[in-house]
């Protein structure tokens, strides 16, 4: 068993991984809307790579990709 302080520093760390991916899906969102198609794919490129088992991040991504043109990419 680990010690109490080791608990709270696993929570905390996952509890920031998940506001930084909710805040680069907002952010990638928001350049989407907006056309601007290199920020959009910058911060969804962030968000794969920090968590790349996170399935939303990657089919944002790719939809992104394939928006911008990107098909063989995507």
């Amino acid at each position: 068993a680990g010690s109490p302080l080791a608990a709270w520093l696993l929570a905390a760390r996952a509890r920031w991984q998940a506001q930084v991916a909710r805040s680069l899906e907002h952010l990638a969102t928001a350049h989407e809307r907006a056309g601007h198609w290199a920020e959009a794919l910058a911060a969804a490129r962030r968000w794969v790579e920090d968590d790349p088992r996170d399935e939303s991040g990657h089919r944002l991504l790719m939809r992104l990709l394939a928006l911008s043109g990107n098909t063989e990419g995507a």
